[in-house]
């Protein structure tokens, strides 16, 4: 219902409403006006606005009939109907800050919360509409901001709401780290090799309320943080470097190791049955158990009335 709204928004701004093969002209329409169409119907309240708007309306979804998505995706997912190659899976720290802020929020209740994750607007909808389910996923995070994201920083609120670290929390393992453990996990049922990593290591880009922040990892990845970065501690160029040697290796053989690097960079272990990741960060590069926030993010990959 929600992404034929945002569809039929799309539809309205590009001069389609009359033509009898609406897809096909928004699919025709001027690359400048379908641009901008695209921006307007993500415009939501000032008070849901933030720097990194999500999740947006259109995204992988299931409709009766697809032949190309034939079931839920969960679905897909926990019954091994997908590619098994493979696969480097990974995140910051930090997921959620860039998610939850703007210039007029204000999260400092549970109900500023559930207003936010039952907001519904043409461009931008979370999914959930069951408060209660809302209300058991939140007893998983503490209201002390110390407990909260961006993580190991205290009771710092940075100026922000109340419990703003704890939606970012909540909000980083919903859109970020329970995915990926739920998908690594799914991959180690069905015996196809994946690798995870956190990154911990600062990119630089962004102010300390956001932590280590949603694409941090691209400058390490591509190269480009002491190109940006001019005066990058010596220790994240290392990283840098690491993390060269890891996708360089992936790229050529599908696995992050190699006999010519072994010397060079730590083992990268497979995730696998032990949740076993690679911490990048600065000169420690190390394996650790992918374990934080464990129970909440099981709790929202089982679903829970939360879809």
């Amino acid at each position: 219902m929600f992404r034929e709204a945002a569809f039929q928004f799309l539809v309205n701004a590009t001069d389609c409403s009359n033509n009898p093969s609406p897809f096909e002209c928004v699919q025709n329409a001027p690359a400048e006006v379908l641009s901008q169409a695209n921006k307007d119907v993500l415009v939501v309240d000032p008070y849901y606005r933030a720097v990194g708007q999500a999740p947006t309306i259109f995204g992988p979804t299931y409709a009766p009939g697809d032949e190309f998505i034939t079931e839920p995706i969960q679905k897909l997912l926990h019954s091994g109907q997908f590619a098994r190659v493979p696969f480097i899976n990974g995140a910051q720290l930090d997921e959620g800050p860039l998610f939850v802020d703007g210039p007029a929020t204000h999260i400092n209740t549970d109900q500023d919360i559930i207003n936010w994750l039952t907001a519904r607007f043409p461009g931008l909808y979370y999914g959930i509409s069951n408060v209660t389910a809302i209300k058991e996923l939140l007893k998983f995070y503490p209201t002390s901001p110390a407990a909260g994201s961006p993580y190991g920083t205290g009771n710092d609120t940075f100026g922000r709401g109340a419990q703003y670290k704890r939606f970012a929390s909540l909000f980083g393992d919903f859109g970020f780290q329970a995915p990926r453990r739920d998908y690594l996990n799914s991959a180690t049922k069905f015996g196809v090799k994946s690798w995870s990593y956190i990154l911990k290591e600062s990119s630089m880009s962004y102010p300390p309320e956001y932590g280590i922040a949603h694409g941090g990892d691209i400058p390490f990845v591509m190269q480009t943080l002491n190109i940006d970065h001019p005066t990058a501690p010596p220790a994240a160029v290392e990283l840098m470097e690491t993390i060269s040697y890891y996708w360089i290796n992936f790229a050529y053989g599908l696995n992050p190791n190699s006999e010519s690097t072994k010397s060079i960079v730590p083992h990268w272990s497979q995730y696998g049955r032990s949740a076993s990741a690679l911490q990048l960060l600065g000169s420690n590069v190390t394996m650790f158990k992918d374990t934080a926030r464990m129970n909440a993010t099981n709790f929202i990959v089982d679903g829970n009335g939360l879809f």
